[in-house]
């Protein structure tokens, strides 16, 4: 039965990468983020808690680390709310770790750097439908486990030649739980040359905060691993 209107609930380890899913969704209309969790345990008390009208069509799981620390609520989900659709968004193009997201129960998987007006639509069919198949999937599908990872840099796919390499590195950080005052310290700068790096990233992106700069990267199809 088609909905106009999807509960969502999303999980992942990065909240603001969170805040900015959900900031995205809502631009596009049609989705009602009941929830926002970092691990199985938070979302199962989100779910037990929300009553049937919070009750999610989908999770939407943002794979910015091992697969591992997604299975818990993979398993959870399918061994709980086994009706719930899951979807995982990641930045890898590995065949390998693809597939086993997906035998796992994960019924679609999207990259990031998708057109991220077109996550919206792809969620609304994943529900409608049971699932919805990539390209990337595709590619996963027709190779057989144990064969080389090709993992690209993302934003190599849409180099923008103004943003610099210091510039890329707080992009990366930026998306991390990572305080301003450490991320200046991990990129060695003073006060006032990572002030003045921050005031050049947010006036090339339009924003004024750092959850505006996820939504811009996202929308700009710039999300990079923040793996420093």
């Amino acid at each position: 039965m088609k909905r106009s209107v999807l509960n969502i609930a999303l999980a992942g380890d990065h909240s603001l990468n969170l805040h900015a899913l959900a900031i995205l969704l809502g631009q596009q209309g049609g989705f009602d983020v009941v929830s926002i969790s970092k691990d199985a345990s938070q979302l199962g008390n989100e779910i037990a808690h929300g009553g049937l009208d919070r009750y999610p069509h989908i999770v939407l799981l943002d794979i910015n680390f091992d697969l591992h620390r997604a299975t818990g609520i993979i398993s959870f989900l399918k061994g709980a709310y086994p009706p719930i659709r899951i979807a995982a968004l990641g930045l890898t193009k590995d065949h390998e770790a693809i597939l086993r997201l997906l035998h796992m129960g994960v019924d679609c998987y999207i990259p990031k750097n998708c057109d991220a007006d077109q996550l919206g639509p792809i969620l609304r069919k994943v529900v409608d439908n049971g699932n919805y198949t990539t390209p990337l999937m595709e590619q996963a599908f027709g190779k057989p486990f144990g064969s080389p990872a090709h993992e690209t840099n993302p934003a190599a796919d849409n180099a923008w030649p103004a943003i610099t390499a210091s510039e890329r590195r707080y992009f990366r950080l930026a998306m991390s739980e990572a305080s301003n005052d450490d991320i200046r310290r991990r990129m060695n700068l003073c006060k006032s040359a990572f002030t003045h790096l921050v005031a050049k990233v947010f006036r090339l992106f339009g924003v004024r905060s750092r959850d505006g700069l996820v939504v811009a990267l996202y929308r700009n199809r710039l999300m990079i691993k923040d793996d420093l």
